[in-house]
């Protein structure tokens, strides 16, 4: 999967890969016990094309590496930091690997490849 891509391989290794049907969203990030840990939703990442169920790894692990959960600040809106985020991880995956309804840049008529910082005031 993505084991052709040695950036990707490593970071997915350092992490605690947990499947939970408990989990209302597709797949999160986050931290426990002073690792990192990729937590999906087996069934959605199931109904996913192979191509976007890599899509979906990288996106998590493009969050870790952009810093995005340890620059979530508490007087920031969640649910728009969450969106930004998404948009500018989102922007440098290959748009085949998105899973339906990913949120891109056009679609706000935003500039594309930019950061988090750039997308979220103008949520």
């Amino acid at each position: 999967m993505l084991v052709h891509d040695i950036f990707y391989f490593d970071m997915l290794r350092s992490m605690d890969l947990i499947a939970s049907a408990e989990t209302t969203k597709t797949a999160m990030i986050g931290y426990s016990g002073g690792r990192l840990q990729l937590v999906y939703n087996p069934s959605f990442f199931h109904s996913l094309k192979p191509s976007q169920q890599v899509g979906l790894f990288e996106h998590e692990i493009l969050q870790a590496a952009s810093g995005h959960i340890a620059q979530r600040r508490h007087e920031l809106d969640p649910v728009a930091w969450n969106l930004a985020s998404d948009l500018a991880v989102n922007e440098l995956i290959q748009r085949d690997r998105l899973p339906p309804n990913a949120p891109l840049a056009d679609f706000f008529d935003f500039w594309p490849r930019m950061n988090a910082e750039f997308y979220y005031p103008e949520l």
